[in-house]
């Protein structure tokens, strides 16, 4: 292994566990938000529940993005876990490209 593929790794393996922990404390946030849902309903009315759940599964999106990164730069013998997490990458870039299209069509202003 070269000096590049090292660093490389470590590059890849830092960016993701930063990426895992901002998935932690996004799962917290949403378990939080679902425990006190009843007064986050006075505050944001009905949208509080789709903040709670959206907040939680986003989180948990990240924690398995940054854990299959984690485990794809730690592991040398196969690469089944950067293929995995190089698929749920393109899946998550394709479906942020969908919304904001979506919202840009249905916003009803061209630009």
């Amino acid at each position: 292994m070269g000096v590049g593929t090292a660093v490389m790794r470590l590059v890849l393996f830092v960016t993701n566990a930063i990426i895992t922990i901002f998935g932690i404390a996004l799962v917290a946030v949403g378990g939080g938000a679902i425990y006190k849902l009843d007064e986050l309903e006075t505050i944001f009315g009905d949208n509080a529940t789709f903040m709670a759940f959206g907040t939680l599964a986003i989180g948990m999106l990240l924690l398995v993005l940054g854990l299959t990164g984690v485990c794809g730069a730690c592991v040398q013998g196969t690469n089944i876990c950067l293929i995995m997490h190089l698929v749920m990458l393109g899946f998550l870039i394709l479906t942020e490209v969908t919304g904001v299209g979506c919202i840009w069509y249905f916003s009803g202003s061209a630009m």
